[in-house]
C-alpha cells in the first residue's frame, strides 16, 4: 500500500491459471478486492462491482480460521456471481471458487 494524504492505495500482482494458461495481471484500488476487481476487470475487458463482501470465523479463539464470500456482478448486465475465499483477504488469499448465475 502507498499512501497518498490520509489515504492508501492497494497494488496487486495476481498470476491466476485460466484454462490451462498461466496470467499475470495487476491492479490497483482502495483496498485488496477492489484492486483484484480492477486486474480482471482490464484482463477480461469486464465492469464487474462488488455487490456484497462477509467474512466470518469458522470457530472461537485467537487462532480461529475464517471464511470470506464476495458477491459480485457485471455492471449492465443480469450476471451475477458469488465466491468463497477461505482464509479471508488479508492479503489477497486465491480465490477458491466462483459461480456464475
Amino acid at each position: 500500500m502507498e499512501g497518498e494524504g490520509d489515504s492508501y492505495i492497494s497494488f496487486i500482482n495476481l498470476t491466476f491459471e485460466n484454462r490451462g494458461v498461466l496470467r499475470e495481471v495487476s491492479g490497483q484500488g482502495s483496498g485488496p478486492i477492489e484492486a483484484v476487481i480492477s486486474a480482471l476487470n482490464k484482463e477480461f475487458k469486464l465492469a464487474l462491482k462488488v455487490v456484497d463482501y462477509t467474512e466470518h470465523a469458522l470457530s472461537a479463539g485467537s487462532s480461529a480460521k475464517a471464511v470470506s464470500y464476495i458477491h459480485l456482478a457485471e455492471e449492465n448486465s443480469e450476471k451475477s456471481g458469488f465466491g468463497w475465499v477461505f482464509p479471508p483477504i488479508l492479503p489477497v488469499p486465491p480465490l477458491e471458487r466462483f459461480s456464475v448465475r
